[in-house]
């Protein structure tokens, strides 16, 4: 009977499953995997206890402990029973019979289909079940699973999935097995969502987040170019601004970039979305490595006093580690995963698992930079406090210098939290509890408010920007002045 099944089970007859289903009023999927679950509960399997065929896998045995493990093709089975005298134990696995099975409008199976095969469990003994199966499709962390048995009196008697009596392990989450507990034996299989859990209001903080930060970024940038020539006088004055600007334009459209995914037609996602990905990827890499340029001009400041930079030589250097090098990341990440690289269902590089998608080569880059300006930081804090360096440098050389650090101590605390953070959201489940929920609400309003926190540490706590921009706006204030007075002088000219 198993090799009967097997030969109806090929999936080029599906259109005479179809043509059959509507002839009997009954499920003829149905009626199968019922008579096949009988048979196999008063078979013992002869000297046949395990066959392996195309679309069936079946095995039986005889077991004499309380606790007994099946192994079929990618199913493991623990059975918990009271057996004293012995029990026969059959197991089915079908790998195509899932589509075969009529598809009910219910709320269950509508919003999630099967992403398992179908494994039957009979026991002659009442039995508890723990079946771990293997998911067809990868589950992400942020899709619901359903554990869930095949009710022969649902549906008019044509069957539907039930979830009564079985749950799912949330302790063994895994991106690929899944461990089901049910407390009889039956035909099991796992249903996942079609669609992710979402986490209310996260997308309206998003947007007011990142039209905060485009503003506030668009604002440095301004004013950058409004004081340029009155805070550019010394040459560690002019590293650190031009890091500014350059910080400024990479996160802005980066932002920028970040907000257009969410206004892309379905119909081009793919282009769009590939051309958006590599811009972000390259933006905000080279955001980071221009904060490492940062820290390692401060760090060059007080351990080489006597050792200048050429303007030069370190614009150069900024512009290599800036630019060039996320260049090359992002091209071998491109190359290098092809097909993979993008995610598509949420416009970002893709996590594939543990050590696993191009994801890393953003999250492996970005978090070193923060390791490496932590070390920065700390060597610097060490040598300020001693007082020859102190007194080492001119006034306005130490005033940059603090800038720069206050800088280095705002924002790399900061945007190393909101990238691991960043991380957490694509590993942690949304399944277990709120804590995912509290992560993702923190990495989202710290995430998208990134250039309010540039523009307050790089603008409006730096006094020298702030004396530049109030003189900029008393000499625009005299101009005006002058012209006005000078067209009044003109106008009582003509009067008289």
């Amino acid at each position: 009977m198993v090799t009967t099944a097997n030969n109806l089970l090929y999936q080029n007859l599906s259109a005479s499953w179809n043509l059959t289903t509507r002839v009997y009023n009954q499920s003829t999927a149905s009626r199968l995997l019922a008579s096949l679950e009988t048979m196999s509960g008063i078979g013992d399997g002869g000297h046949n206890p395990q066959q392996n065929f195309t679309n069936v896998d079946f095995q039986t045995s005889q077991v004499y402990q309380t606790t007994s493990v099946i192994t079929s093709f990618d199913c493991n089975v623990t059975l918990y029973s009271p057996i004293t005298n012995g029990s026969n134990i059959t197991s089915l696995l079908f790998k195509t019979l899932s589509q075969f099975l009529p598809q009910n409008n219910d709320s269950l199976s509508k919003s999630n289909p099967v992403n398992s095969f179908i494994q039957t469990i009979t026991s002659t003994k009442d039995s508890r079940a723990e079946i771990s199966f293997r998911l067809q499709k990868r589950r992400n962390s942020s899709y619901q699973i359903y554990c869930a048995y095949w009710d022969f009196t649902k549906n008019n008697g044509n069957g539907a999935w039930s979830t009564e009596g079985c749950e799912w392990k949330k302790s063994t989450v895994s991106t690929e097995i899944i461990t089901c507990s049910c407390n009889h034996t039956s035909s099991f299989s796992v249903l996942m969502s079609i669609n992710p859990i979402t986490v209310p209001y996260l997308d309206m903080i998003t947007y007011c987040g990142l039209g905060i930060s485009i503003f506030c970024l668009t604002a440095c940038l301004f004013i950058e170019y409004i004081i340029w020539s009155s805070v550019v006088k010394s040459s560690i004055s002019l590293f650190r601004h031009v890091v500014l600007v350059n910080i400024c334009l990479c996160l802005l459209v980066g932002n920028c970039c970040f907000l257009a995914t969410s206004f892309i037609n379905q119909s081009s996602k793919t282009n769009m979305c590939l051309g958006l990905v590599i811009t972000m990827h390259f933006c905000f890499l080279a955001m980071f490595f221009w904060m490492l340029c940062q820290s390692l001009m401060l760090l060059h400041q007080l351990l080489f006093v006597f050792h200048h930079l050429r303007k030069t030589t370190y614009i150069q250097i900024s512009f290599l580690f800036g630019y060039i090098i996320p260049a090359a990341v992002v091209l071998a990440a491109y190359f290098y995963f092809q097909d993979e690289y993008v995610n598509y269902d949420i416009c970002w590089l893709k996590y594939s698992g543990d050590l696993s998608g191009s994801i890393y080569f953003f999250v492996v880059p970005a978090l070193s930079i923060v390791a490496a300006n932590y070390m920065t930081m700390i060597i610097v804090i060490l040598k300020i406090m001693r007082p020859k360096v102190s007194d080492s440098s001119n006034k306005e050389s130490k005033e940059v210098v603090k800038a720069i650090l206050k800088a280095v101590i705002i924002l790399t605390p900061l945007f190393g939290l909101t990238w691991a953070l960043g991380f957490l959201t694509m590993t942690i489940d949304l399944t277990v509890g709120t804590l995912p929920v509290v992560i993702n609400y923190a990495f989202v309003i710290l995430n998208s408010l990134q250039g309010l926190f540039i523009f307050l540490s790089g603008c409006l706590t730096d006094k020298k920007v702030l004396e530049a921009l109030q003189k900029e706006i008393n000499c625009w204030h005299s101009f005006g002045s002058a012209k006005e007075h000078s067209v009044t002088s003109k106008s009582l000219s003509l009067k008289k």
